[in-house]
């Protein structure tokens, strides 16, 4: 992304598809319409927490969001979208990930690029 350490509070996440754009900003476990969440995967020096939302170099994170939009599905079969992480200075980081073919039953689903 361009920084040494990254800012959670400082990101917003955009999320395009040839149906909608979302902006989505971060929120610290509380949830709520428009917002991501983030927990840690790996954070070897054990700095990142919800309150301080704070990557540093070889950190990694799982993303969560919800959003306030329910009059069109936010992911169809098949849908390609774009992620974009934008922040206050730096580079954005832009991430095509296609759906997959069926969701089956799930309600959530983990997508990877």
């Amino acid at each position: 992304m361009g920084t040494t350490s990254l800012d959670l509070r400082q990101v917003i996440i955009t999320i395009r598809s040839n149906y909608y754009i979302l902006d989505l900003n971060y929120s610290n476990g509380s949830g709520g319409p428009n917002t991501f969440g983030a927990s840690a995967i790996r954070d070897e020096d054990g700095s990142f927490s919800v309150d301080t939302p704070v990557l540093n170099s070889g950190d990694l994170v799982d993303i969560g969001f919800e959003t306030n939009n329910y009059t069109i599905p936010l992911l169809i079969p098949r849908e390609t979208i774009i992620l974009s992480l934008n922040q206050e200075l730096g580079a954005s980081a832009n991430l095509e990930i296609t759906a997959p073919n069926s969701f089956g039953i799930n309600r959530y689903v983990k997508l990877y690029p």
